[in-house]
């Protein structure tokens, strides 16, 4: 009997110990690098409250942010050590003079991944740096100001919904409103297309999709950080096939069709058919569809967000309400546009 428990001990050993070490063979980094750090736990690092969900990320930085006063902390995201910067002088060198040695995001560049590979968010250098090059003159502030009327149709797009759906309700879920809005507003200038998602919703649920919201999507996508064995093991994709292929086809069908009939609007997709005809070589369908993709994904959750937030902060402040009905201003000065802020 002793001698079974001590080939089981020595069983577990065997096994749990290589797991252990690989899992902790990280966890000196910054200490060997006399760096202040958060001394991390087995396998979860310092990130334990994010994956049990007791905090989300943003609070969990912001607990990192101060708990400390030096310029930077180290952490560790399972068993890989990173560095929070907090020293603005020292942000400035990362993202200005020496930008050279910071130039790729963390992110995995998945090459099986048709709808993401092509996108801005994903590509190294120098392939990043030639194709942020050739877009960047389509988001000039001039190119974007004449795509203010669009995002002023989504605006009442989304006051006629308050009116007809929440103005007699004691409750109303204002995230999902402005979040649709938000997708109507990007959808028209991106895809060409007035969607109206509080009534026609499916469109808005494929953007929304394409990142996705159930638990198998969330570990594709954090894979590509933190774990790109697995993406390479299991084709991990970063963004959802089925809602990319619905928007994709919505975006080539709408661009096949201003082209049949020779329209013009004040959008993404017009931007889009100037730079092809210059340069039809690089800018396949493939690399359109990706760049649409991202301005639709990046735009609508942090615009809705926002949104969101400011209906909040006016419910609970009437008197704000009265001086933005009255045709005054918060702080800033802002530009009116036929009574339209």
């Amino acid at each position: 009997m002793i001698l079974f428990i001590n080939a089981c001990v020595c069983v577990a050993i065997a096994v749990f110990l290589p797991i252990y070490l690989y899992f902790t063979r990280n966890f000196n980094c910054w200490k060997d690098q006399n760096v202040p750090y958060v001394k991390p736990t087995f396998f979860f690092g310092n990130v334990l409250p994010v994956v049990s969900q007791k905090e989300s990320i943003n609070v969990f930085l912001k607990s990192l942010y101060r708990s400390t006063t030096s310029p930077y902390v180290g952490f560790f995201f399972f068993d890989r050590p990173l560095l929070l910067i907090r020293d603005p002088e020292l942000i400035k060198r990362i993202l200005v003079s020496d930008f050279d040695y910071f130039q790729d995001r963390s992110v995995m560049y998945n090459e099986h991944d048709k709808y993401s590979k092509s996108t801005l968010f994903m590509m190294k250098q120098p392939a990043w740096r030639t194709l942020r090059s050739k877009v960047t003159p389509v988001f000039s502030a001039s190119k974007l100001k004449n795509m203010v009327p669009l995002v002023l149709e989504a605006g009442d797009d989304m006051v006629n919904f308050i009116k007809r759906n929440c103005l007699e309700s004691e409750m109303a879920n204002s995230r999902s409103t402005t979040f649709k809005s938000a997708i109507d507003a990007i959808s028209s200038c991106a895809f060409g297309l007035r969607v109206n998602s509080h009534e026609n919703p499916d469109f808005a649920e494929a953007a929304k999709g394409v990142q996705g919201v159930t638990p198998l999507r969330a570990i594709q996508m954090a894979a590509h950080f933190f774990a790109p064995i697995l993406v390479k093991a299991f084709r991990m994709k970063y963004a959802d096939p089925k809602s990319s292929h619905y928007l994709e086809k919505i975006f080539l069908d709408t661009i096949t069709e201003r082209e049949r009939l020779n329209t013009n609007r004040p959008d993404l997709i017009e931007l889009i058919k100037q730079i092809r005809r210059k340069e039809p070589d690089f800018f396949d369908d493939e690399l359109l569809v990706s760049l649409s993709l991202q301005f639709l994904v990046a735009g609508y959750e942090t615009s809705g967000a926002t949104i969101a937030y400011i209906l909040y902060e006016l419910s609970l402040n009437a008197s704000i309400q009265d001086r933005l009905r009255a045709g005054g201003s918060i702080g800033h000065p802002v530009e009116a546009r036929d009574n339209n802020v």
